[in-house]
């Protein structure tokens, strides 16, 4: 190996300036220990020659200063081009700025002395996890005669660990490298992600703490920062650390940091800034991740550009899956069935926990266990948590744990289960399974309840809601075919299991009237903001009552005062209220309240079940899209079509018209909780025969000759 010191433990190195060192052994240890600028320093007192210059090359990936890597790699004797540091050379700066494609897979002459130049065993792992060659990298570093004891090995042993989906064994694996080597930044992150991943923001808080007491705000921790905070609900924060990043990183950025600050503009109430974004977003090297956030986040705004770039992030799943060797879909024959006989319908969600789909579908199963037609089975990806073991008990139900599953594993279990009908309850939101679909897991795939647009997926064949979210004529862009329930879209039974079932309707503030809104403040479009104002100026001894920032996210709220004050709503005239814990004390809140004001166009659904069970009615302004009718079918299906209005003139004179009889509205507060049980919104079992009658009717569909979602 040309330059032993590159691959110690920091904490095994000869301390610097000691002992008669040569000027590039110095500089290696410097390096090792990122000592960034001492390596500088003695790279210069060198001579110019081919190992001071590999050693520059690769001090600059080390500090992501990508843009003198080509000049500094051509400075070297191209007689030692094919020599194996410069090879790994190369092949890291391809890696690292995402042009691995420049690696071909069948060019074994690239890994020619691997076995005696570690550094090329390293980069030849990397490449193996990056294009998805998990078996291999995991035989690879079984081999500890081509990678040493090593940071870079704990690196990618526990990278190889997170594609498998463990990420216990992950962190066990890079926790001890992290206590040893605080001086490795990169280690740092990747922990710190994994860390993300995990959802242990208990552990990741303090670590992140000490990364940056310990380094700064470098530009390769923060878009983690940016990350962090969007998960503690602080976007102003997080669009900060965003900015800062791109500033530091020279206006050049990663794929997070990208997603980060389309995530922070959405958050802070920007979303219709996104169809400004340049076209550059959807070239061939974009990750679908990114698209997915994109996408959601134009649907959220009925944005026409969401179309487009659902077709896009379509196509480079597709490409992705068939990189991953995913194989076709094939119907599962089952000789000799009876041609009436229980179907088996599978539920797919990777949100089976304290999520709205989790709460909504606990629901649904807990009314209904008892009275089911047909098989129903639960795939959840989700780590394990108690919704788990309260779905566990229902009779008619299958439970599917398959956390940790990498994408291939998964799509082969879920066409295993042999469903005729999959039900997507995710869409492109957070832990979706869009590329599964894509591939298609079942003769009919339906996206339902979990997500508020048309997903773009070719391969789901039916989009289902009610006459409410879908009126005559739909006007709104879709994919599927659209299928129209016969009764409310969904139910709002709380089970025994969750708060909602046990806390009481709470009393009524005191005072002049409170407006008010729990929806998250992404939804804080300007339109809603102005129509609000008005409401406030129209009736003095109002107030308007928001919860949607984090404590000490004092960013976020000067981002939303601003705006408030563009738009005509007086920030002095607004409480904010905390974010809290327990979902008890977050529905005790609604005593905070008279009457909800949905937004616009991104309105309330969960928020709007929530205010009505505790005692407070909402208005909405019916929109001509889904996301903007949410509501609207929630209160159709609890028989209060009164509160849905069709302008914003309307909005405003059913706001001033709860001022007006606000004795009288206070004195009803229990009303609104029993409207609910006894409408067709508070009846989860019939919603669930109502949806084994539709999926009925969509298998027949498929089996008839005439008709073929294949």
């Amino acid at each position: 190996m040309l330059f032993p010191f590159l691959l110690s433990w920091p904490d095994e190195l000869p301390a610097l300036g000691l002992g008669d060192q040569e000027l590039l052994a110095q500089a290696c240890i410097a390096i090792r220990s990122r000592a960034f600028r001492r390596a500088e320093a003695c790279l210069l007192a060198c001579r110019s020659n081919c190992q001071s210059l590999m050693l520059l090359a690769h001090l600059r990936l080390l500090q992501h200063q990508f843009s003198e890597f080509p000049a500094l790699l051509q400075a070297i004797d191209p007689v030692m081009a094919d020599y194996p540091f410069i090879r790994y050379l190369q092949m890291q700066y391809w890696l690292l700025t995402e042009q691995s494609e420049e690696i071909p897979a069948g060019r074994p002459s690239y890994w020619i002395d691997e076995d005696q130049e570690p550094f090329l065993a390293l980069v030849h792992l990397a490449w193996l996890l990056q294009n998805g060659y998990v078996e291999e990298a995991q035989k690879f570093l079984a081999n500890s005669d081509l990678v040493p004891d090593c940071p870079e090995r704990a690196c990618l042993q526990a990278r190889v660990y997170q594609l498998q989906g463990d990420l216990v064994s992950a962190l066990s694996c890079l926790r001890p490298a992290v206590e040893r080597a605080p001086q490795m930044l990169e280690l740092q992150r990747q922990y710190c992600e994994l860390l993300l991943e995990a959802k242990q923001m208990i552990a990741l808080l303090p670590h992140l703490r000490r990364v940056l007491n310990n380094h700064g705000e470098n530009k390769i921790i923060l878009s983690t920062v940016a990350t962090a905070k969007l998960l503690q609900r602080q976007p102003g924060l997080a669009r900060r650390a965003a900015l800062l990043h791109r500033l530091k990183a020279g206006g050049v950025t990663d794929r997070p940091s990208v997603t980060n600050q389309i995530i922070c503009y959405e958050q802070t109430g920007h979303s219709s800034w996104l169809e400004h974004l340049p076209a550059a977003l959807l070239n061939d090297r974009t990750d679908p991740n990114l698209l997915a956030n994109l996408v959601m986040q134009l649907a959220s705004v009925e944005s026409p550009m969401a179309a487009h770039v659902a077709s896009r992030f379509c196509e480079l799943m597709l490409h992705r899956n068939q990189e991953m060797g995913v194989a076709s879909f094939v119907p599962v024959v089952r000789p000799n069935l009876p041609s009436v006989r229980p179907l088996r319908i599978a539920w797919l969600s990777g949100d089976v926990c304290d999520h709205p789909v989790g709460r909504f579908l606990l629901g649904f199963f807990h009314a209904s266990d008892a009275s089911l037609c047909h098989k129903h089975v639960l795939v959840s990806w989700t780590p394990d948590n108690p919704f788990h073991n309260w779905f566990a008990q229902f009779v008619n139900l299958e439970l599917n744990q398959v956390h940790g599953l990498s994408s291939p594993s998964l799509i082969q279990h879920v066409r295993d289960i042999g469903a005729d009908i999959v039900i997507d309850l995710s869409g492109w939101t957070a832990n979706n399974f869009g590329n599964g679909l894509l591939s298609r897991l079942a003769p009919v795939q339906v996206n339902y309840l979990g997500y508020f647009a048309s997903t773009g997926n070719p391969s789901l064949d039916v989009w289902m809601g009610d006459a409410q979210l879908f009126p005559e004529p739909l006007h709104e862009w879709h994919s599927e075919a659209i299928y129209r329930l016969s009764r409310c879209f969904l139910a709002w039974q709380p089970p025994p299991q969750l708060p909602e079932a046990q806390v009481p309707v709470p009393p009524p503030p005191a005072g002049g009237i409170r407006f008010g809104s729990f929806n998250h403040n992404r939804k804080f479009s300007d339109r809603t903001l102005r129509l609000w104002g008005r409401i406030l100026n129209a009736i003095p001894s109002s107030v308007l009552v928001l919860k949607a920032t984090a404590p000490g996210d004092i960013a976020t709220l000067d981002l939303l005062k601003r705006r408030m004050i563009r738009c005509g709503l007086e920030p002095s005239r607004v409480i904010w209220l905390p974010l809290v814990p327990a979902n008890s004390e977050h529905l005790l809140q609604y005593g905070q309240l008279d009457v909800a004001l949905d937004c616009v166009p991104n309105g309330g659904c969960t928020t709007t079940c929530e205010a009505l069970w505790m005692g407070v009615p909402v208005i909405t302004l019916s929109g001509n899209t889904y996301v903007s009718r949410m509501s609207t079918a929630v209160l159709h299906g609890a028989g209060l079509s009164e509160w849905c209005t069709d302008s914003e003139t309307h909005y405003l004179e059913l706001a001033v018209a709860q001022a007006e009889r606000l004795e009288q509205l206070r004195s009803e507060r229990p009303r609104w909780r029993q409207q609910v049980q006894v409408s067709p919104l508070g009846d989860a079992q019939d919603l669930m025969h109502n949806l084994e009658r539709a999926f009925a009717d969509l298998h027949q569909r498929c089996c008839d000759e005439r008709v073929s979602f294949l």
